[in-house]
């Protein structure tokens, strides 16, 4: 059951990962790997595309720090103990706000 459910968004995913990376670009997301999808284009995906645009250097930056990971749900998560306490607030903000995006 739970294949059918991804293969109706893996294809969303991989054209919105490729929108905001480009289609060259490390993937961040592991959901890729599904073939098939259908979807249905809307503003809302169109305005979350662009504000995922917009942190994709900051997520980028993170992740090389090691201060964030993804979750087994494709979210982003701390997962340093070690970071800066004067970045940290704005780390959760952008993981906050990402992930409301990908959902």
């Amino acid at each position: 059951m739970r294949v059918d459910i991804y293969q109706h968004v893996a294809k969303d995913v991989e054209s919105i990962e490729d929108q905001v990376y480009g289609a060259e670009e490390k993937k961040l997301n592991s959901l890729l790997f599904i073939q098939e999808v259908y979807a249905q284009e809307s503003s809302e995906t169109s305005e979350a595309v662009d504000r995922r645009k917009e942190r994709t250097s900051a997520i980028g930056d993170y992740f090389k720090k090691g201060y964030i990971g993804e979750n087994r749900q494709a979210l982003l998560e701390i997962v340093a103990k070690d970071i800066p306490s004067d970045k940290k607030a704005e780390i959760e903000s952008t993981i906050s706000r990402e992930n409301q995006d990908r959902i």
